[in-house]
């Protein structure tokens, strides 16, 4: 498929506008649609969302290079075969997202992700604190009480606040202000107080300390030592994983009290592997009437071999991708992200997380995607020659 000419997208217009409202639309739908006064509407809202995601894809047909077209149409239809085996439908959506956000600025994505998303996280508390909306509890491990403050799970909670600290990171180029880390330090607060959640809170510090580590030695996120960090990072987790439900599965003490510090995941993981056994398009675990909290356990038993080996064969590149566009703040997100996958996967869902709509760098790889741009303000580190994170090239071929 020839591309057709397509507009210079410094120039922002309607298609990015659909894009960010259609995704604002999206994640409240995501975060408050279990609410019974809210739900049936945020619904129909959600759905109408991703079918005039759809129609913008498919309206922008002469916009794709041959190879983004088959790679699209490959991805939607490895996505479909996993929705029809197991109704996961994560990977079809973000295939919709990535397809339609073509030209899309995705540091303006991010912007306006993180307004929604703090907007939402004050009304869920104060609803929740009102008596509006229900707040449900739950007790740790150890007995702690945990809120959910308005969403559906204290975790939940604690993801809201994980990927909207990473955001405001990201945003700043991993640089400090008091106003920043009094807001980290707040978010920190609530995840302590209400969710207790041990691996938010883990996630946030790792953040913050990036940060640190960043203003204390300029240049060290940049180096090349980092992107190889970044670049094995989810295969140190997994492994991790796994090396964990061996410990448990045999009986070993330091197994058993890991498993109690992950609050009972590595159990989890051991049940639902006793029920099923890997597949090319993966298994509906929902029969299990189990959850199955870790990223890379779910990735592999819920969503298939297929789906895994994809996973693992483009977030090394992505990382890489990153690197030459010199969006180090991204890689930063990213390695947070891959610790935090341990012990949550709906970071991988774009519904709740429009940070993995980056998977669209290695999508988009024409001419002109990651030209610097002095002018723009998606300009991630003024002062250094950091590239202009674009999802489409400048121009047509």
């Amino acid at each position: 498929m020839k591309a057709g000419k397509i507009r210079d997208p410094r120039k922002g217009g309607i298609r990015e506008l659909v894009v960010v409202g259609c995704y604002s639309v999206v994640l409240i739908c995501s975060l408050l649609g279990h609410v019974p006064r809210f739900g049936g509407d945020l619904k129909v809202l959600s759905n109408s969302a991703f079918v005039i995601l759809l129609m913008l894809s498919i309206a922008g047909l002469r916009e794709y290079l041959g190879r983004e077209f088959m790679w699209l149409v490959g991805l939607a239809v490895v996505g479909g075969l996993v929705a029809i085996q197991t109704k996961d439908y994560s990977l079809l959506k973000l295939v919709v997202f990535m397809a339609a956000a073509k030209g899309v600025d995705f540091r303006r994505c991010i912007r306006v992700d993180a307004v929604v998303r703090s907007t939402v996280l004050v009304l869920a508390v104060t609803l929740s604190r009102w008596g509006t909306i229900e707040d449900f509890v739950f007790y740790s491990a150890s007995g702690e009480v945990r809120h959910s403050m308005g969403f559906t799970h204290p975790n939940q909670l604690g993801m809201v606040c994980v990927i909207l600290c990473l955001e405001i990171l990201y945003l700043a180029s991993f640089r400090l202000s008091v106003v920043r880390a009094l807001v980290i330090v707040a978010l920190l607060a609530i995840v302590d107080r209400w969710a207790v959640s041990r691996s938010a809170e883990l996630v946030m510090a790792l953040g913050l300390s990036l940060a640190v580590f960043n203003v204390l030695f300029s240049g060290a996120l940049r180096s090349r030592f980092f992107v190889r960090i970044a670049q094995v990072g989810p295969f140190v987790m997994a492994g991790l994983t796994v090396g964990g439900v061996w410990l448990y599965r045999g009986g070993s003490h330091f197994g058993r009290a890991l498993d109690e510090l992950l609050s009972y995941r590595l159990s989890y993981i051991v049940y639902h592997f006793d029920l099923m056994n890997v597949r090319m398009f993966g298994n509906d675990i929902s029969v299990n009437s189990r959850t199955l909290d870790s990223w890379y356990a779910y990735v592999l038993l819920a969503q298939g071999l297929v789906v895994t080996v994809l996973y693992f064969v483009a977030t090394p590149r992505l990382m890489r991708s990153m690197s030459d566009r010199g969006d180090w703040p991204l890689l930063a997100v990213f390695l947070c992200l891959f610790v935090y996958g341990a012990s949550e996967r709906l970071w991988m869902s774009v519904d709740f997380d429009v940070l993995v709509l980056a998977y669209s760098y290695l999508l988009y790889r024409g001419a002109g995607v990651g030209s610097d741009d002095p002018d723009s303000d998606s300009h991630p580190d003024a002062g250094t020659a950091v590239h202009n994170p674009r999802l489409t090239p400048d121009s047509g071929h």
